[in-house]
């Protein structure tokens, strides 16, 4: 039987912020009601630059912390009765407190008996992708994955500096939300961030379908940010990478510097650290192209998932490690090195999307079984079986 709603009854729900108004009351309106009230296209979407299209989020969304609390609210209501310390008993048997960024009221002491589930989940899943990179080698006590905040596409979760490196990521109280469209944090007495955090930040704005960034320091894919030897797909599982003769793309900072002499301040550090920086190197991104090299640097990849973010910077090093290994056989020509034509890497690339399970499943039992990868959080929920279904 189809429920039927009352819309301008929940409308006013919303606006007088009712005591008995939950995210339950949301996520079972229409459809259409639900994508009348989005996130503010203006927190998302940069106008003026050429953007995919506007992301219209499937979830209610909470507001940015910088908009008039005393306007109407389009945004879940957990609890509107504001404490001193939040506190969170889900999946512990004692009260925690919650780093006020993570809370889904930005800017609100909000008590919660439970994380919401789609959060929670987040949660889990940046945790073990932190671990993931470091087990395979993309990160050390540097580089860094974020999330889009699942419940507000207008924030981004991120690592805090400490304790920062990934492999030491362990539970929420370790994140630090920020907006995206100019990441600066919700809460405004966060700890200490990611100074390129922008990169992540840029991207999210920039391309409002991808939920996941990964930067990385990968000493198999540097050397071919520094050499003269275009980035392609060598084998079935780099699809992703495209056929382009001239390789992945990119980004030289130095380039960018010259661009923004004058109008900017810069230091050459090879660090995305402000915004105008970020958006040079999001530009170089493009839905068919989710990897971009930086030059002396190391290399940015993004996806619509975590896990398929994380499986794009893996096998991004995997192509770079079996291209250099190809490049020693062909005399450090690479002209003469077999590469993935057009048709082939458009037929791997649909492929890799429908195993990205099957690698997770195993890349996330790895770090379970690895006593130096904590995880207080619980783990992530199994994904569903997908593979080829031949």
């Amino acid at each position: 039987m189809t429920r039927s709603y009352n819309l301008e009854a929940l409308d006013d729900r919303v606006n007088t912020r009712d005591d008995n108004l939950t995210a339950h009351d949301f996520h079972n309106a229409p459809l259409v009601w639900r994508t009348l009230n989005p996130v503010l296209e203006s927190d998302i979407i940069d106008t003026s630059e050429p953007t995919t299209p506007v992301y219209i989020p499937t979830k209610p969304s909470t507001r940015p912390a910088d908009i008039d609390t005393t306007a109407p609210l389009h945004c879940p209501v957990l609890s509107t009765t504001p404490t001193s310390t939040p506190q969170i008993t889900a999946h512990t048997n004692h009260p925690r407190s919650v780093t006020p960024s993570i809370v889904t009221r930005p800017g609100t002491a909000t008590t919660m008996t439970d994380l919401p589930p789609a959060l929670l989940q987040g949660l889990r899943l940046l945790i073990r992708a932190n671990h993931i990179l470091h087990q395979h080698g993309l990160v050390d006590a540097f580089g860094h994955v974020s999330l889009r905040h699942p419940m507000a596409p207008d924030q981004y979760l991120i690592a805090a500096y400490d304790p920062g490196a990934p492999a030491l990521v362990k539970s929420q109280e370790d994140f630090i939300s920020y907006r995206v469209k100019d990441s600066t944090p919700v809460d405004a007495e966060a700890p200490q961030g990611y100074s390129e955090r922008y990169i992540h930040g840029e991207i999210f704005r920039r391309f409002p379908e991808i939920n996941c960034v990964v930067h990385s320091h990968s000493e198999t894919v540097i050397p071919f940010t520094l050499a003269a030897v275009p980035v392609r797909p060598v084998f079935h599982m780099a699809g992703f990478l495209g056929a382009s003769s001239k390789g992945v793309p990119v980004f030289n900072a130095q380039d960018a510097y010259a661009e923004l002499a004058g109008k900017v301040e810069t230091t050459p550090d090879m660090l995305i650290k402000n915004q105008p920086l970020g958006k040079a190197l999001a530009r170089k991104l493009h839905p068919s192209l989710p990897v971009v090299l930086q030059h002396k640097h190391g290399f940015t990849c993004m996806g619509k998932s975590v896990e398929e973010a994380i499986y794009r910077a893996l096998y991004t090093q995997t192509n770079c490690e079996l291209l250099g290994k190809a490049l020693q056989f062909a005399g450090g020509d690479y002209q003469k090195v077999g590469y993935l034509n057009e048709e082939e890497a458009k037929a791997c690339k649909k492929m890799n999307e429908k195993c990205v399970d099957k690698s997770w499943r195993l890349w996330l039992r790895e770090v379970q079984n690895e006593s130096l990868y904590e995880n207080e959080e619980g783990e992530p929920e199994a994904l569903p079986v997908k593979g080829m279904k031949l």
